[in-house]
């Protein structure tokens, strides 16, 4: 029994299959290393708009309210709180990391 997939779900494979493959690239290439994480970025606030904006059908009042939208909306800002504490982290650690100088070199006669 396959369960029925829709078009907002799809949708989302397909951005974010495009932006590991955009952000791989991007990576390869010298110049355009740091562009990896705005397109990662741009694919998260896609995501959450996608996520977060109301379907276009009304709703009437004899149908079931999505009683877990406000525990999902809470797992999608604390995920979104810990990539970005993550990106930071990589930004600090990996991207920032300091050049220390050699020993100094003193010619003693």
């Amino acid at each position: 029994m396959a369960a029925a997939i829709g078009v907002g779900v799809i949708i989302l494979i397909v951005i974010w299959i495009i932006t590991i493959a955009l952000s791989l690239l991007l990576l390869v290439i010298p110049k355009a290393r740091y562009a990896a994480p705005l397109v990662v970025l741009l694919s998260v606030v896609v995501t959450i708009v996608l996520l977060v904006y109301p379907r276009g059908e009304n709703r009437s009042s004899d149908e079931d309210i999505d009683t877990i939208y406000f525990g999902r909306l809470a797992l999608l800002i604390t995920l979104t709180l810990f990539l970005l504490g993550g990106v930071s982290c990589i930004a600090i650690f990996h991207w920032m990391t300091p050049v220390h100088a050699g020993h100094k070199i003193t010619h003693q006669h």
